[in-house]
């Protein structure tokens, strides 16, 4: 939604003829004119006025772009399938695993912690160049909790649950254009396992995974100021830890899923409301794309159940191209990867 008052180079998927002038293509009749006399804006929303004659083109391109999602979302649930698939033969032999009462696995996995984070982003159109990028770092801090008891009878049922906030300025561009815009996000996580203890100091916990992301841009020069994205996810996973003594544990854990129910908003500038007769507010649904999270973090507990923890985190996800809306306005596809470090206290319980 970052219309700036520059021209943008043709794209492939745009069709873009000349003020007044008519194209045909594949059968396809259709004519464009832009609003008022200046040139094309800069866009990360490309806007366009035009009227079909006939639907097929459309019809055409958004068949693909179905059958695109449906192919990316089937071999994510594939992939998710098949996690949750592997992890039920080790669920099934849990019962055979070692005693567990006194690992020091468990002092990790029943604790509140708060610290915080620091995080790089970096965000891209999946256009053609040059599209709109983000890059840069915002502090904030971190809550979480987690929870590894017995619950109906059932040894090692696994809860964590945390919450992120992380606010800065960053660096956003396009080209040969750049400038300072508002970055913050907030981000709530939870996931549901079995500990599987395999010794004393070595155990596995398979995950299933969910959480919601609502995050803001504010560009001063964008076509909405700010911008409001929202998405939740799910997913699966499995984390591994090995405790190197009664007082240091540390846990890796990797995770696949699907970015669902996303969508953007905003306030439109009212240079771009007057000059292309927009609404004041828009909205639009991203179409699903995948989530990949990662992460290492160290703990150290002592006898009396204070600790400090340490850690780093990846996570990359995409938002699918919400198609044009009513008023000629469109988000296209992006990419999102993250890398944060973190660091702060904790009490084990």
């Amino acid at each position: 939604m970052h219309t700036r008052r520059y021209a943008r180079p043709h794209r492939q998927r745009d069709i873009r003829p000349a003020v007044g002038h008519a194209h045909e293509t594949e059968g396809c009749k259709m004519s464009a004119t832009w609003i008022g006399n200046r040139e094309r804006p800069k866009s990360y929303m490309r806007v366009l006025y035009f009227r079909l004659e006939t639907a097929q083109l459309i019809f055409l391109e958004n068949q693909h772009h179905n059958t695109e999602i449906g192919r990316k979302m089937k071999k994510t649930v594939a992939i998710i399938a098949t996690m949750c698939g592997l992890s039920l033969p080790v669920v099934a032999f849990a019962g055979v695993g070692f005693p567990s009462t006194d690992s020091p696995i468990l002092k990790v996995n029943n604790s509140v912690s708060i610290g915080f984070n620091d995080i790089n982003s970096n965000y891209s159109e999946t256009l053609p160049s040059p599209a709109d990028v983000e890059n840069g770092r915002t502090p904030g801090f971190h809550v979480g909790a987690s929870v590894d008891t017995s619950l109906f009878g059932i040894n090692g049922v696994y809860a964590n649950f945390g919450y992120d906030y992380a606010s800065g300025k960053v660096t956003y561009a396009e080209g040969n254009f750049s400038e300072k815009a508002g970055h913050t996000e907030n981000d709530l996580h939870l996931r549901l396992g079995k500990t599987i203890f395999f010794s004393n100091s070595t155990a596995i916990t398979p995950y299933i995974m969910g959480g919601y992301r609502w995050w803001y841009r504010a560009v001063p020069h964008g076509v909405a100021d700010p911008e409001n994205y929202s998405n939740a996810y799910v997913g699966a996973g499995a984390m591994f830890q090995y405790a190197i003594n009664n007082d240091l544990t540390l846990s890796l854990r990797g995770g696949i899923g699907e970015v669902v129910y996303a969508s953007v908003s905003g306030k439109t500038n009212s240079y771009y409301v007057a000059l292309y007769n927009s609404p004041a507010e828009q909205k639009f649904s991203l179409s699903d794309r995948p989530y990949y999270t990662a992460g290492l973090k160290a703990t150290y507990i002592n006898s009396k159940n204070l600790g400090i923890y340490a850690d780093v985190d990846y996570r990359d996800f995409m938002y699918g191209a919400s198609g044009f809306n009513q008023a000629g306005f469109e988000e296209p596809s992006s990419q999102t990867s993250q890398f944060s470090f973190g660091a702060g206290v904790m009490y084990s319980f």
